[in-house]
């Protein structure tokens, strides 16, 4: 008997454990909607970078892009937005391997460009900070572009969008980090551009 039970504990110890990924078609419904809403919210912040660079507001930048530290514990927008991008990835397409793969590189790459932009600006260098915010700008265009992100996926569908105000399709202030509000500093850098 306790040879048998031994057996069987060191099967179940020997198996890999697997990560726990989104499956299902209701599943990747409502990923593709919850996160890739939340990943096109980043859009129009940047798309503004590049302006800002040119402009050398470098504390509106790192706002963008900063990594948390001791000392400044909140993260950047984008930094912030990370989770969501995981969440989309995993969500989406979590049966199927090689995209997601795919999907997870560029979203590091986004992430290295976020890194690089972050330490151009802190050096104040105009030159690299703003090749890293092209850069930066080139590669989550790209996710966007492999991923298929969209900020409502069902907005050309026949028929009701969400059902409640509950509902997961429900966004009341539509972008959840920028509003087209002029006090907001993205909003307000990209109209002053525009002028």
């Amino acid at each position: 008997l306790f040879a048998g039970l031994a057996t069987v504990s060191a099967a179940l110890l020997a198996t890999q454990a697997t990560p726990a990924l989104a499956d299902g078609s209701a599943v990747r419904n409502r990923a593709r909607a919850m996160y890739g809403s939340r990943v096109m919210a980043l859009g129009p912040v940047l798309s503004v970078l590049p302006r800002l660079v040119d402009k050398e507001e470098w504390i509106l930048v790192n706002t963008a892009v900063r990594e948390p530290t001791v000392g400044d514990p909140e993260p950047g927008l984008l930094v912030a937005a990370r989770p969501a991008m995981k969440l989309y990835i995993s969500g989406v397409f979590g049966d199927n391997r090689p995209i997601m793969r795919q999907l997870l590189q560029q979203e590091a790459l986004v992430y290295d460009k976020a890194k690089m932009l972050e330490q151009a600006a802190l050096e104040r260098d105009k030159s690299a900070a703003k090749t890293a915010a092209d850069q930066l700008l080139a590669a989550f265009n790209e996710f966007v572009r492999m991923g298929n992100v969209k900020e409502n996926p069902w907005a050309e569908a026949p028929g009701q969008e969400w059902s409640s105000d509950y509902g997961y399709l429900r966004r009341p202030g539509k972008l959840p980090y920028v509003n087209d509000d002029v006090n907001n500093p993205f909003a307000k850098a990209a109209l002053d551009s525009q002028a």
